[in-house]
């Protein structure tokens, strides 16, 4: 896909503002991950430099956990991690499970 279409579809003017709104997460040996808050009703969007778009996530925690997903999924291991987020704390959120406060207080127990 044109970087600018993309841009557009999106809900950005240019392929500029797009990536100045959105946060570097990770990059693998074929490609690089972004994860932007949009203004659209994608809320917040996980997509690469390979034109692949993950739309529609409520957060970015969210969006960050489909990532987590596709890397599990494919088997690919060799990237490079770059948010701030710890890339292994989106095991519960895959699971439905959004709150783990009550797993931790049956294992302190």
């Amino acid at each position: 896909m044109n970087k600018q279409i993309m841009a557009n579809h999106l809900g950005f003017y240019t392929w500029e503002q797009l990536i100045g709104a959105s946060d570097l997460v990770s990059n693998d040996e074929a490609r690089t991950w972004y994860v932007t808050a949009t203004r659209t009703w994608y809320k917040w969007i996980l997509w690469n430099t390979d034109g692949d778009v993950y739309f529609n996530n409520s957060t970015k925690e969210e969006a960050l956990s489909t990532l987590k997903y596709i890397y599990e999924k494919n088997a690919i291991h060799n990237f490079v991690w770059h948010d701030g987020y710890d890339f292994s704390q989106f095991e519960p959120h895959m699971y439905g499970i959004l709150d783990d406060s009550i797993t931790w207080l049956e294992l302190e127990m």
